[in-house]
């Protein structure tokens, strides 16, 4: 996010700093949503702040395009199984590999 900033014409510093802000507020407001309700009101604000054809449908869009809900799924899968076999552990878990100790 932040080299898309910089593309964009915002200098290093301030595109690195809104992205931690961006980064906090996201997680602030999860926090939040978590003790007033949980996912429903996540997705709630979600739906509520995504306009037909607006800004955050595009960037949704391209998201899901590009898989992007598969590879973080993905990416916890492999560094989940990168922790067994550092430890010792067989690291044939999850999906598409056969069952194995954990």
């Amino acid at each position: 996010m932040s080299d898309a900033g910089v593309h964009m014409g915002f200098s290093r510093e301030v595109s690195a700093k809104l992205v931690r802000q961006t980064a906090l507020g996201s997680a602030l407001y999860a926090e939040h949503c978590a003790s007033e309700g949980g996912q429903a009101m996540a997705t709630s604000l979600r739906n509520d702040i995504t306009s037909p054809a607006g800004t955050t449908a595009s960037a949704l869009y391209t998201l899901e395009r590009g898989n992007f809900r598969s590879t973080v799924y993905d990416a916890v899968w492999s560094a989940y199984r990168r922790s067994l076999e550092l430890g010792g552990t067989s690291s044939a878990v999850g999906p598409g590999r056969e069952s194995g100790s954990h």
